[in-house]
């Protein structure tokens, strides 16, 4: 590559014109012209969001680019990703058997991992700008950090828990598994953190951390906290006024955690304005033993929490929860239509008495689960809808199987079910369905659904709807989404269909993008696609492979 100077603009311009992209390809494209935008290109390139590695040979290639500079280049970093596959080494007589038994490429895998692990110490020592650092197998990792230490391949004082809990900049951090090491790593963090994402699913079958303990250092700086498979506390613990508490956080997401005591929760986190509550399916260590006894304790508490207006969880998590006093947003996931959800349903929505409320009815994989007996029809169970409920903002969530006749696994689906299920609610404004096809279908045939019918439909829940302006049907069965408004007249009711453009901009002005929570994934599923070649470049095959190298 020529190292000549690209053009008549002056450094500061060059330096506009990469701050202005935000793709890799595009800056590396653009470093890739000459030597000195190659190297001007280097703070850009690694200042980029989701910086990504998912195998060793990507972070190989990363670690030795970075070293080409270690002055200045870690310095640059903002938000890493690492989310390589790696197993959990547990403890015990057998693990020298086991090692024996390795696949060969297993045995690589370790050799690279172990190689790579003292060169991304170095990196991370430096990264005194790091703000985002997310780890998918973060208890694996930080394993092999402890071999390579014990090793002597990498010095005690550059562990990867180490550097990383002396990071400066550090604001938010996401682990996705849990053991002793990450333990040390949250016990001993700088207390900047604003993002606390932590995933305490522990390979250890006694292992159920109480996660108020990690959060505890940073009271003065979370903002945003999520939290799963792990425990906040007794079920029925009352806090004491000297508890400490998280009052800047205003986005609290707990999933797949057990029976919470709610005067605890209000004590930890006053001032949410929004709460995602899932639990285990099945009981964990007696945490469920007491589920009547846990929603009956809630509701005395009278625990009124103002300012949390938009919830979301699981349908038995609610339910226990208990909480009540009139909320602007509810979403309810995973109702299931049979008798014992209807009647929780009920109370959830008496509870909270939302205006604006989606619920997401069915299984993703079929009624399986569902004796056929026992399972209800759509209109049954929204019948549950308290009344009178106020609710002027609706979406609703069908898997396929939700319209099948009740009685039979095998029919069409009956579309005229959404209008009459629909009846409980007489204040509906605006209204967005959507149905999905089932992971394993139980009907013989797939349902063909016309305009004409969609039409036919449409003006039918319009008609039955005096307050309904606008309606959104966006079925797996209908090549695009539909919208109408509605026109009303003192003798006619008619519906126009109404464009993209317009539908964007209802849907933002109404706030009826589904607003489930936006988390990222532990495991990014973008693959980055392969280069040949790379070797003869000399680029290590991997993230970093599209970087301009200068000749």
């Amino acid at each position: 590559m020529a190292a000549q100077w690209p053009g008549p603009l002056p450094l500061d311009a060059w330096n506009l014109v990469f701050d202005d992209l935000d793709e890799r390809r595009d800056v590396s494209s653009l470093m890739r012209t000459c030597g000195q935008l190659y190297t001007l290109g280097s703070r850009p390139l690694l200042g980029l969001r989701d910086l990504y590695f998912k195998d060793v040979s990507d972070l190989r290639s990363f670690c030795n680019f970075v070293l080409g500079d270690i002055t200045r280049r870690p310095g640059y970093l903002r938000d890493l990703i690492l989310t390589i596959a790696l197993p959990r080494i547990r403890d015990g007589d057998h693990e020298e058997e086991e090692e024996e038994e390795m696949h060969p490429d297993e045995v690589a895998q370790e050799e690279k991992i172990l190689q790579v692990i003292p060169s991304l110490a170095q990196i991370l020592a430096r990264a005194t700008g790091l703000q985002e650092l997310r780890i998918g197998y973060a208890e694996e990792l930080f394993q092999r950090a402890d071999i390579s230490v014990a090793s002597e391949a990498c010095p005690a004082q550059l562990h990867l828990v180490t550097v990383i809990a002396s990071l400066p900049s550090l604001t938010s951090i996401q682990l996705a598994s849990f053991g002793d090491q990450t333990a040390s790593l949250l016990e001993s963090i700088l207390p900047t953190i604003q993002i606390f994402d932590v995933n305490f699913y522990d390979a250890r079958p006694d292992a159920y951390a109480d996660c108020r303990q990690f959060l505890a250092p940073h009271g003065n700086t979370l903002t945003g906290v999520r939290v799963r498979n792990a425990h906040m506390g007794p079920p029925l613990f009352i806090p004491p006024p000297n508890d400490p508490q998280f009052s800047l956080v205003r986005q609290l997401t707990l999933r797949e955690v057990g029976w919470l005591s709610l005067p605890l929760l209000v004590h930890l986190f006053p001032n949410i304005s929004y709460l995602v509550y899932t639990t285990p399916e099945l009981a964990m260590h007696g945490l469920f033993d007491n589920a009547l006894e846990v929603r009956e304790a809630n509701r005395r508490a009278l625990s009124p929490w103002p300012t949390l207006q938009h919830l979301v969880g699981g349908l038995e998590g609610l339910f226990v929860l208990g909480l009540t006093g009139k909320r602007h947003r509810v979403e309810i996931l995973g109702i299931a239509p049979y008798q014992g959800h209807a009647r929780m349903l009920h109370a959830v929505l008496a509870d909270v008495l939302p205006t604006n409320l989606s619920l997401r009815v069915g299984y993703p994989g079929g009624p399986g689960r569902i004796h056929v007996d026992h399972r209800l029809d759509l209109v049954v169970l929204l019948r549950h809808v308290p009344y009178p409920l106020e609710i002027t903002h609706l979406e609703l969530h069908l898997h396929m199987h939700v319209l099948l006749a009740v009685g039979t696994y095998f029919d069409v689906l009956n579309m005229g079910l959404i209008k009459a299920a629909l009846l409980p609610f007489r204040h509906l404004r605006f209204c967005m369905l959507h149905v999905s096809r089932d992971q394993y279908p139980i009907i013989d045939r797939e349902p063909a659904v016309s305009v004409i019918q969609l039409n036919k439909l449409a003006l039918d829940i319009a008609a039955a709807q005096p307050e309904l302006e606008n309606l959104f049907i966006d079925a797996y069965f209908v090549t695009a989404a539909w919208a109408w408004a509605v026109v009303r007249t003192p003798t006619s009711t008619e519906v126009e269909v109404i464009n993209k453009k317009e539908i964007y901009a209802i849907l933002e002005r109404e706030k009826l993008y589904s607003q489930l929570p936006k988390v990222k994934y532990t495991h990014p599923v973008r693959v980055v696609a392969d280069l040949a070649g790379a070797d003869e470049m000399g680029v290590d095959d991997g993230v970093m492979r599209n970087l301009p190298f200068a000749d």
